[in-house]
């Protein structure tokens, strides 16, 4: 298993002069079993503002000194080929956050809220992705071109998002390796994402908690009586790299919200806040790239108590 620092950079994409270790890796067979594409999905309403039917995805990188200029391009993939579409430098397309709008450690970076809805209305559904291009300082040094993943945008329908679950989050503070700050990322003040993935939220459940005044003869007398609710999240199969973008990115925001759009659920999730999960431990199957996996999460409301007064 990679180190914490190595997972984190593979995750945020730091830009910088990291130095690495020379690492020598065995060559290795090609897989006897070929796994379907895994499709980052996410929606589009045609009509209306309802916020449940339009995704968003938060786009955020940092740079060090040296670095003189950065901007997104939206790319949309025609014939197979990603092709630019549009230079985002406002908020046609979301909430743009110009680089140098913020800085950390000697760092500054730029941010892209970006509405998929604002992209269905003006270029359709298809298949997206984001391209971030670099000038440095250094004239020995070209302009930098870096991709983020593909994204499948379609009209959101209730059959169409039917099987998946959304994660809603709020983060602010730093993540990654307390004792370097070039593995470090600090977050601007309640930076916003969302992520949907093929799974299904619920197992309503919970753990009771009770104190008790215990007397001589042992009789107990309860006191007091609390019970928290949980919940699990049951995540069909994708790629290692989203696994690690959940457990080492999404589940440690400062705030995570569900909501669940499977029609087969008895309960009804919306916006259900939830603390960390208890674990996360992907169950990989041999011969195979893509796992699953099933994790546990609390409510964040430690509220139903019962006093005996």
């Amino acid at each position: 298993m990679a180190e914490a620092g190595e997972s984190f950079k593979s995750i945020v994409n730091i830009m910088g002069a990291i130095p690495k270790s020379l690492t020598i890796t065995p060559t290795l067979a090609p897989p006897i079993n070929t796994d379907c594409c895994f499709e980052r999905l996410v929606f589009g309403a045609l009509t209306g503002t309802d916020p449940f039917e339009n995704d968003h995805t938060r786009f955020i990188n940092r740079y060090p000194n040296g670095v003189t200029a950065v901007s997104y391009v939206l790319q949309k993939c025609n014939n197979g080929e990603m092709e630019d579409v549009v230079t985002i430098t406002d908020n046609t397309l979301g909430e743009f956050f110009a680089f140098d709008f913020f800085q950390s450690d000697s760092y500054s970076y730029i941010e892209f809220y970006l509405s998929w809805q604002a992209v269905l209305l003006a270029h359709g559904a298809g298949v997206y992705r984001i391209k971030t291009i670099e000038a440095n300082i250094l004239a020995s040094l070209p302009d930098q071109n870096q991709f983020s993943d593909q994204y499948v945008l379609k009209v959101f329908s209730p059959e169409a998002a039917d099987g998946t679950v959304r994660l809603d989050t709020v983060t602010s503070g730093i993540l990654g390796n307390k004792g370097n700050r070039a593995e470090r990322f600090a977050f601007p003040p309640n930076s916003q994402d969302s992520c949907r993935v093929p799974g299904w939220f619920g197992s309503n459940e919970g753990e009771y908690e009770s104190s008790y005044t215990r007397y001589n003869d042992g009789l107990e007398v309860p006191l007091e009586l609390n019970f928290r609710e949980g919940f699990t999240l049951d995540i069909d199969r994708m790629p290692e790299c989203i696994h690690n973008y959940l457990a080492k990115w999404v589940f440690m925001a400062s705030d995570v919200f569900i909501t669940d759009y499977n029609s087969d659920n008895a309960n009804e999730h919306v916006l259900t806040r939830v603390t960390e999960p208890s674990d996360y431990e992907p169950g990989q199957i041999k011969r195979s790239k893509l796992y699953k996996v099933s994790t546990k999460f609390k409510s964040a409301f430690d509220n139903n108590r019962k006093l005996n007064c």
